[in-house]
């Protein structure tokens, strides 16, 4: 298992990251590189960058580190969900840690922010619903609403832990309630210091149409959960579920009854809507139908069916005998963990569900070229650039691996058109200096550096780009200048201590 999807990116370009920064990792956002992009999870980056310190560029040792990752969190959570119902520890343990929609957290390094959400927040709920113990009241408040908190900076969603913790809390809701509140409290404005904004960013749609999409998207996560529905790593937009949309309105309905009668099922039910939220379609913070996002609905999904398999009769003294069932979806799972390990086996069958989907088609490109197959990858992404040439990260792509194969003049051909069709685009105009830095048009290259500076003036590559430029023409007064621009961006990059023996030189 290798690098996939955002995983260099992350590890080698976010400079919090590369650099064990810490007042980076807790003051930006988590895609430090990107504008625009409003995540910011400095536990799941602290980690990353721990690990980056103790293993090197190896992804084997941070892949086994994020299976060890899901390993605890499975078990912790199931911890909690034990001591709600006694004697369901080992079926959740089992459940949780081979449901073939774990495997994205366990073999994609940069979705390990899934499981440390997971552990820190099993975590929470376990300590607030212990008994007696070294821990006094006071002190287990505070241990939960730290745990809480570091599982909301591990990803977004885990602030919604906060609902079962205070459900099942029972007479210590009061004692709680004020350390919970503290620490939401410090997750915003953590959140703001680093994004200045607590939302996505992503206009939210009507009222109807955002609750028919939601409908179907609760209809293809239920259908994840229950293995009829494929695992899926990605969607463009949300294929109709047909008359499986009423599933959603009909767990609206059952969570009323259950509410109005004071039934044990109305928390799990209400647990797993607030963990089905931050996906729905509703939120503006939303993304299609994913495994990863599908994952947080586990728990509460156990505790429904535990509950209604308890009302049959000797259903809850056989609940510990069922664990071994469980082990049934032992080969799905390390059929899922090879597909999420492997992004041109990933992307293959995503493509297989959606034939339409660009993003995909690029990502299975993408997957090739990652496998060493470059020749194939490149006549996958000319296709679609020509198919698509409103795509601009096909044109990027395209561009960059064409400059990397040595087809500078093709790069820059597909580049220099690409820079004028897409204005917002930072990544097109760095790659064609590149391209025109390599065939020796370093006036021109100046240029399209510049523009990359100008379109996100965070990008440092852009910026030490441009230094090589000045300092090849000559202009060494201006290259001390951007050099110090490229310093407050990015001050720690191994790159700048070249530059400035190259300045010194010349």
């Amino acid at each position: 298992m290798g690098w996939s999807w955002d995983d260099r990116e992350l590890l080698f370009e976010q400079p919090g990251i590369r650099d064990f920064d810490l007042l980076r990792i807790f003051g930006e956002g988590f895609w430090a590189g990107r504008s625009g992009v409003p995540i910011h999870r400095p536990v799941t980056a602290l980690s990353l960058a721990l690990d980056r310190m103790l293993f090197g560029p190896d992804p084997i040792a941070l892949h086994r580190v994020n299976l060890l990752l899901h390993s605890l969190a499975s078990l912790v959570t199931a911890a909690a969900l034990g001591r709600i119902r006694p004697g369901l520890f080992p079926l959740a343990f089992l459940v949780l840690f081979l449901h073939p929609l774990g495997a994205s957290q366990a073999g994609w390094i940069s979705g390990r922010s899934e499981s440390l959400a997971m552990l820190c927040g099993g975590g929470a709920l376990f300590v607030s619903l212990g008994n007696g113990g070294r821990l006094s009241e006071g002190a287990r408040a505070l241990v939960t609403a730290a745990l809480l908190l570091a599982s909301a900076l591990s990803r977004e969603d885990g602030i919604l832990l906060v609902f079962p913790i205070l459900v099942y809390a029972g007479k210590r809701r009061r004692r709680l309630l004020p350390a919970l509140a503290s620490a939401a409290t410090v997750w915003v404005v953590l959140r703001l210091i680093a994004l200045g904004t607590l939302a996505g960013g992503v206009d939210p749609p009507s009222a109807a149409s955002g609750f028919l999409t939601a409908a179907d998207t609760f209809a293809r996560g239920l259908g994840m959960l229950l293995l009829v529905e494929p695992i899926r790593a990605m969607s463009d937009g949300v294929p109709s579920s047909g008359a499986f949309i009423l599933l959603l309105p009909a767990v609206l309905v059952l969570l009323c009854v259950a509410l109005s009668k004071r039934n044990s099922l109305a928390a799990p039910l209400a647990w797993m809507l607030l963990a089905f939220l931050p996906f729905s379609h509703i939120l503006p913070l939303r993304d299609g139908i994913t495994a990863r996002f599908v994952f947080p609905m586990l728990p509460p999904f156990l505790l429904i069916v535990t509950d209604l398999a308890a009302r049959m009769p000797g259903g809850a003294a056989r609940l510990r005998a069922w664990a071994p069932v469980a082990l049934l979806l032992l080969p799905l799972w390390f059929r899922e963990l090879r597909v999420f390990g492997n992004q041109e086996l990933l992307f293959a069958r995503a493509l297989e569900l959606q034939p339409g989907s660009r993003r995909a088609r690029l990502l299975h490109a993408l997957g090739m070229e990652g496998n060493g197959r470059k020749r194939a990858a490149l006549d996958a992404l000319r296709v679609l650039h020509a198919e698509e040439p409103s795509y601009g990260k096909a044109a990027s792509n395209l561009g960059r691996l064409l400059l990397e194969t040595g087809r500078i003049e093709e790069a820059v051909g597909v580049l220099d058109r690409a820079v004028y069709d897409y204005p917002r685009n930072r990544v097109i105009p760095l790659l064609l200096g590149r391209a025109l830095r390599g065939s020796g048009r370093i006036e021109e290259a100046l240029v399209a550096f510049e523009e990359a500076t100008a379109r996100d003036p965070r990008m440092g590559q852009a910026y030490r780009e441009q230094v090589r430029c000045l300092l090849a023409l000559g202009r060494k007064r201006r290259a001390v200048e951007v050099l110090a621009l490229a310093r407050k961006v990015d001050p720690r990059h191994p790159a700048l201590a070249r530059l400035e023996r190259l300045l010194e030189k010349s």
